[in-house]
């Protein structure tokens, strides 16, 4: 019944529709299966094979499951402990020279520092 609602005038009409008429993880599955669909069709036609649409589907639907696994733990949000600063850069008296300097030592131990020199 929900396809049958969903327009036809366009593909990205009609992929539009599902995702706003659609939980995140249906609208997910959906895509899953359109996913395999679509490599189902490229393998029967270049690839002279005939894949098993179940196994096919299961492994997109899984596929999308495992990334956004992955994507929580890599782009998890720290919290931020930075405390923001009303002051504002001002230029060195005439004549002489501002040096900011900065450095890191991320977790690969492999460093970096960086420095700018500014006039007035």
């Amino acid at each position: 019944q929900v396809c049958q609602a969903a327009p036809t005038s366009s593909f990205i009409a009609r992929l539009q529709w599902f995702y706003d008429n659609l939980d995140l993880n249906d609208f997910e599955a959906l895509l899953g299966m359109l996913w395999a669909i679509w490599t189902a069709r490229n393998l029967e036609i270049f690839g002279n094979s005939r894949p098993h649409s179940d196994i096919l589907v299961a492994g997109f639907i899984q596929l999308i499951k495992d990334y956004k696994v992955y994507t929580r733990g890599v782009y998890r949000h720290k919290a931020s402990n930075h405390v923001i600063s009303l002051e504002q850069w001002t230029p060195p008296p005439s004549g002489w020279l501002k040096i900011n300097t900065d450095a890191a030592l991320p977790h690969n131990g492999c460093a970096r520092s960086g420095w700018l020199a500014r006039d007035s």
